[in-house]
């Protein structure tokens, strides 16, 4: 059941980081075509945008040396409106680099996920 909470924390969430954050495009894997003749799979992407905070390096006692690596960074995507949900191992493209999402934890605020902390790495 949706509360007056989750909406709220939603709303938060998404205008904070529509007015903070910075455009990155993500790759969202869109599928994987077999071709026969030469007996390999391609995978092909979809480029989407999404509006993030900024990463930052993340704090000394987050890292833990297996997931989370020394030099790591954390940003923050609303989960409001997403057509494509961030996964791990994904890429997207901020300020020329390409991250990769090593570590991906929800935000829920009550049944709803009001954002996504990735901890990404170039």
């Amino acid at each position: 059941m949706v509360t007056t909470l989750d909406t709220k924390m939603r709303l938060l969430a998404q205008s904070l980081i529509e007015k903070f954050g910075t455009s990155a495009t993500y790759a969202y894997p869109s599928s994987t075509v077999y071709d026969p003749s030469t007996g390999a799979a391609t995978k092909s992407s979809t480029d989407v945008t999404w509006t993030i905070s900024p990463p930052s390096r993340v704090r000394d006692r987050m890292v833990d040396n297996d997931r989370i690596q020394a030099g790591d960074f954390m940003c923050f995507l609303a989960a409001k409106d997403l057509s494509y949900v961030p996964a791990l191992g994904g890429k997207f493209t901020w300020s020329s680099d390409t991250w990769t999402i090593v570590d991906l934890q929800p935000i829920i605020s009550g049944d709803q996920i009001a954002a996504y902390r990735m901890i990404v790495r170039r």
